[in-house]
């Protein structure tokens, strides 16, 4: 059944992002103008921007209490949710699980401020050329499951938007069995034809890229990097042992993912302190 699920989900998805292909986001343009406002100062987050333009990929430096923070709030949260029932899954994926709900991100305003760091969000935008849209904040658990590799566990690039950029943070320490995120760089998954399958297995991709320039991030809790996974052939989840990671979602304006109108209200009275900035990547 969950397979059944899945496979209606990606063939949705791939529906979506055809049309975001073919589409413009209502404000996608207002985006690309406003961008020019939050460029002005000197460029100052060290050269990420221009990595992850250029390669698609950037380790980020998390500020030491948001990383902490972070982490804390993840222990707790899943010390309280191991053992019951996770009402908040709706990947349809047998081996992934969508952690948080609307209420979680609503007590630990860590989750919104982490996606909302001003020197984030000038990165993505020197990156990108627009302000972005923040479509998702999420937990993701990964964990064994048996059978063949699906979905995600295979080679694909996100379809669902013309900019689709991600903020990864692993919330435990990340080795070889744990499923960790792999990826190859943006020039180098151009070699992959877009045309065909949205999944592809290790040898379809091999033919295209060699598996010495496939790129694997392992690393301790606190471990974070920018991807961008529209241009990126990339998979993750092939665990033998758990992964948690908190997983944030930016577009160029699409709203395509089920949070995307939700963050006035997520804010709450938080809202009012948010910097214009930060409101136009909420949408409000």
């Amino acid at each position: 059944m969950n397979s059944i699920v899945s496979d209606l989900r990606t063939r949705w998805s791939l529906v979506k992002g055809a049309l975001a292909i073919s589409m413009a986001a209502p404000d996608r343009a207002e985006r690309r103008r406003a961008a020019t406002t939050y460029l002005t100062a000197p460029e100052a987050d060290g050269g990420e921007a221009a990595r992850l333009q250029a390669d698609g990929f950037a380790p980020w430096a998390l500020p030491t209490t948001t990383k902490n923070a972070l982490i804390a709030v993840y222990r707790d949260t899943e010390a309280k949710r191991r053992g019951t029932p996770n009402k908040n899954q709706s990947s349809g994926k047998a081996f992934f699980d969508e952690a948080l709900s609307t209420d979680d991100l609503k007590r630990h305003p860590v989750f919104l401020e982490a996606a909302l760091d001003e020197q984030l969000l000038r990165t993505l935008i020197r990156s990108s050329g627009l302000v972005p849209h923040l479509e998702s904040i999420d937990m993701l658990i990964s964990s064994p499951a048996p059978g063949p590799l699906t979905a995600s566990q295979l080679w694909h690039r996100d379809v669902n938007d013309q900019v689709i950029l991600k903020l990864f943070v692993y919330l435990e320490d990340v080795g070889p069995e744990n499923g960790p995120f792999v990826f190859i760089p943006a020039g180098l998954s151009s070699r992959v034809p877009r045309r065909g399958s949205h999944y592809r297995s290790d040898e379809a991709v091999a033919a295209c890229v060699g598996q010495s320039e496939w790129r694997e991030v392992q690393g301790p809790a606190g471990t974070a990097f920018l991807i961008d996974t529209g241009n990126c052939m990339h998979y993750g989840s092939r665990c033998q042992a758990r992964r948690a990671a908190y997983v944030v979602t930016y577009s160029s304006g699409l709203k395509f993912m089920d949070r995307a109108r939700s963050w006035e209200a997520i804010a709450g009275e938080r809202a009012a302190s948010l910097t214009s900035l930060q409101r136009l990547v909420c949408g409000f």
